[in-house]
């Protein structure tokens, strides 16, 4: 008579694939750090965009203040330079967090973008009835 068949043993994990005390952080097939990171990164981005937006505000009323031409001419081109950009980095971000199915960033952004788009709807109201 044959002996019973034996089970296989568990598969045995390489020394170095060890976590110490044997715990596990993170399940393997979970995207979550991932999906996390690149969620902060556009959330980062939108934040950011305010940095070359304030940068576009300072160029406008250093334009607005100035009585010299050549100042007011570079100051100008600077600040639609500077506004647009910031408008752009924001997008980008909120492209991202739409993107990434991100309900409360997308908002966000959204928000942050309607701020900044009705600053530059007053600034230009403001250039304009001058």
């Amino acid at each position: 008579m044959d002996p019973a068949p034996r089970p296989d043993p568990p598969p045995r994990v390489p020394p170095a694939a060890r976590t110490p005390l044997g715990l596990d952080y993170f399940d393997g097939g979970n995207p979550a750090p991932l999906t996390s990171r690149a969620g902060n990164l556009a959330i980062a981005l939108v934040i950011g965009s305010f940095v070359p937006f304030g940068c576009g505000i300072v160029n406008l009323l250093v334009a607005a203040n100035s009585y010299s031409p050549v100042v007011t001419g570079s100051h100008r081109r600077g600040a639609i330079l500077f506004l647009g950009g910031g408008v752009a980095v924001c997008l980008v971000g909120l492209f991202r967090l739409a993107t990434l199915r991100h309900g409360g960033g997308t908002l966000f952004a959204l928000l942050v973008l309607v701020v900044q788009l009705a600053l530059l709807t007053c600034i230009g109201i403001a250039v304009v009835a001058r």
